[in-house]
């Protein structure tokens, strides 16, 4: 049962900082263009060296997989946005 609540725990704290991210980027506007898509698409090309048509083709036959880079890289920014704004103190 305890490993359970540490999942469970583990999830929550996923969630609400999704939740926050998604609040954060809705209020400061930080969007992800198709320009955005395709230039990671470029980048995953030359990363992995896979065909270019396979990943579209990929892509092309699973949206779901398109929304979640979508997703990913929204957050990636809504996170560099705020180290950018973050002050440290030491």
């Amino acid at each position: 049962q305890g490993e359970l609540e540490g999942i469970r725990g583990r999830a929550e704290k996923q969630v609400r900082a999704g939740l926050l991210l998604e609040a954060i980027s809705s209020v400061e506007k930080i969007q992800v263009t198709d320009a955005d898509i395709e230039a990671e698409i470029k980048r995953m090309i030359e990363a992995t060296q896979m065909p270019e048509g396979e990943l579209r083709d990929y892509y092309a036959k699973n949206p779901d997989r398109l929304e979640n880079m979508r997703f990913r890289l929204k957050e990636e920014r809504t996170v560099a946005f705020l180290m950018e704004k973050a002050k440290i103190s030491g």
